[in-house]
């Protein structure tokens, strides 16, 4: 039997998944659990696992890249250091600020509820 290729595998599961939750909806459920609350959770046990692979490999390559520069001395001569180390500081100034926006979302739709 021929194997489905990936982005098959992608889909069907997507499909799947939509038609899951359509079905079940945010009420139903089995001994006392909702499956909203079982998918909530298989979810967010997948988002920390991807964030358990990404962040190493993310700070891995970031060490790799600083160390194949080689010497300091000859780092502001290389034309690809003019370029890369303000895209390198932009990107992480441009995350900072996404974070602390949605720290501050986060915070209004707190105090919202409590309101309630």
């Amino acid at each position: 039997m021929k194997k489905l290729e990936l982005h098959w595998q992608i889909l069907i599961g997507i499909v799947l998944a939509l038609v899951a939750g359509s079905l079940t909806g945010t009420t139903a459920g089995l001994g006392g659990a909702t499956f909203y609350q079982v998918y909530d959770f298989v979810g967010t046990i997948f988002l920390n696992g991807l964030r358990m692979v990404i962040v190493p490999l993310v700070v891995s390559s970031i060490i790799t890249g600083i160390a194949s520069v080689g010497s300091g001395s000859d780092l502001g001569r290389r034309p690809q250091s003019g370029k890369t180390i303000p895209f390198v500081v932009v990107v992480r100034l441009r995350g900072c600020r996404g974070r602390e926006e949605e720290r501050r979302a986060q915070q209004s739709r707190d105090g919202r509820e409590r309101r309630r």
